[in-house]
């Protein structure tokens, strides 16, 4: 809805808004003392998660030949997967000194950083053309590609289902250890990077 809705707007400004809106949500989800108020905060992260993942693929793709978009992607990916490797488990270590508190206020923290940075070294990405939401949906009259968006849906579905319950999953094996967890989520993570850099040029 958001890649759709803003087009027309620059691909520099849609990422630094979106880290301005995780940086916002998860301000004020550090600053809950209920869970309404969380999951509001969460909710406005997410949105700028949405504006900002899309956007920087499709500028890391406008910005190389077509025969390395997949090595391009990889690359935007690997940011994400190394979030995994090192960002979970970074945050589960911190969590674990000095209260879940602490790693949303250093997420924020980063993302506050992370603006001007967009907007100063992140320039000149070219825009597609405009296309309608007509003209978007019919692609999903190819088969090949419904089945595709499927098989990706039922993925992170599978993927999310698993992690975002990772330490109730792992407790009987960590007995309740946040450095454990931290662990096997580093673990995990490295092997999601290695995973990573053959999957571009291999898709190329």
């Amino acid at each position: 809805v958001i890649s759709i809705s803003l087009a027309r707007m620059s691909r520099t400004t849609l990422m630094a808004s979106g880290l301005a809106l995780i940086a916002v949500g998860t301000a004020l989800a550090a600053l809950s003392h209920n869970i309404e108020l969380f999951t509001l905060g969460r909710m406005i992260a997410g949105a700028g998660g949405a504006a900002l993942v899309p956007s920087a693929t499709a500028a890391a793709t406008a910005i190389v030949p077509p025969e390395r978009r997949g090595t391009a992607i990889a690359f935007v990916s690997a940011g994400f997967t190394l979030s995994t490797a090192v960002g979970a488990p970074l945050g589960t270590a911190i969590g674990a000194i000095g209260g879940w508190e602490l790693p949303l206020w250093a997420l924020a923290g980063l993302a506050v950083l992370l603006v001007p940075a967009v907007l100063v070294g992140v320039r000149g990405i070219p825009l597609p053309a405009p296309a309608t939401f007509r003209r978007r949906l019919s692609a999903l009259r190819d088969r090949r590609l419904v089945l595709t968006v499927i098989a990706g849906l039922l993925m992170f579905a599978s993927f999310n289902s698993v992690y975002i319950f990772s330490s109730t999953i792992t407790r009987a094996a960590t007995g309740g250890s946040g450095s454990l967890l931290a662990a096997l989520l580093f673990a995990y993570g490295v092997a999601g990077i290695v995973g990573n850099g053959f999957a571009g040029p291999l898709t190329d």
